[in-house]
């Protein structure tokens, strides 16, 4: 009986020290769960900040271009020099070149 007692009396003890070291353990899981999620959440809003900035000056070029088109336009009929210049090549698409 008495051997009985110090069986159970053994495993509440280990039962309690694997109960406290799961807690820990989880407890660990979640603050590196929230540390990932905090970082993730940085790291997407600098890229939506980056995307931001990225569309802005698409815009602003896009702008700048459609101006320097308007003055490719003959003025009353006159052929200037700019619009051959301006016009030599592909068109833009993309910011890439055709060529290799």
């Amino acid at each position: 009986m008495k051997k009985a007692e110090g069986l159970l009396k053994e495993a509440e003890q280990k039962k309690s020290t694997l109960v406290r070291e799961a807690e820990e353990l989880k407890a660990e899981a979640i603050r590196e769960a929230k540390r990932t999620v905090e970082e993730g959440k940085r790291e997407l809003e600098v890229l939506v900040r980056r995307r931001e900035d990225i569309n802005a000056e698409i815009s602003r070029v896009q702008d700048v271009l459609e101006a320097l088109e308007s003055f490719e336009a003959p003025a009353g009929g006159k052929d200037n020099g700019v619009k051959a210049g301006a016009t030599v090549g592909a068109p833009r698409s993309g910011g890439k070149s055709s060529e290799s």
